[in-house]
């Protein structure tokens, strides 16, 4: 026999409608993606003979008309609040560390200045990037939140049945480093 690929498995595209057909997943996506998941499932469905004409257009006729302008503004509405907080950056940080005087700053010009092996930029930036970690190899996480990650996630005391590692972190994992972490 000669080799050959299995048949492909047939896809079921109404099993993902009907998941897309509920109020959790209503709730979990933002309105955009349920609208473009709704629309997307549905013309492959449709498009693999799943559905009919018919329940095709009652299914993506809503997201026209009166229905597919209140889906239009949930989805400026969202985009609206987003912005708020759109800054660029990380977080708390606007703009990031552009600052010329930062110290990974610094170390990319010296290298792309070097005299005897001077690096592009790109090349001076990986180069800073790879000493900037070998200078942390500790991390830069807090000795207590290490500490907390390393108890919660080994299984110590049970507490990862119970409840989640933010959970844990602001509530007995404090006292427990506090009792035992300051080895």
């Amino acid at each position: 026999m000669p080799d050959q690929a299995p048949p492909k498995k047939p896809k079921n595209y109404t099993q993902f409608l009907d998941m897309l057909n509920t109020k959790q997943a209503a709730k979990m996506f933002s309105p955009k993606t349920y609208v473009n998941l709704v629309g997307e499932f549905s013309k492959k469905a449709y498009d693999n003979g799943e559905l009919s004409e018919k329940e095709y257009m009652e299914i993506v006729r809503p997201l026209f008309g009166d229905a597919g302008i209140m889906a239009s503004k949930k989805i400026q509405e969202e985009k609206d609040y987003l912005e708020k907080y759109a800054d660029g950056g990380r977080v708390n940080y606007n703009s990031g560390s552009l600052d010329p005087e930062a110290e990974f700053n610094k170390r990319v010009i010296e290298l792309m200045d070097d005299k005897e092996n001077p690096l592009s930029l790109g090349e001076a930036v990986r180069q800073a990037m790879k000493e900037s970690r070998e200078n942390n190899s500790e991390g830069t996480m807090p000795k207590s939140e290490k500490w907390m990650r390393d108890y919660f996630f080994s299984g110590k005391g049970g507490y990862d049945d119970r409840m989640s590692y933010k959970e844990f972190a602001l509530g007995p994992g404090q006292e427990l480093f506090k009792r035992f972490g300051n080895d």
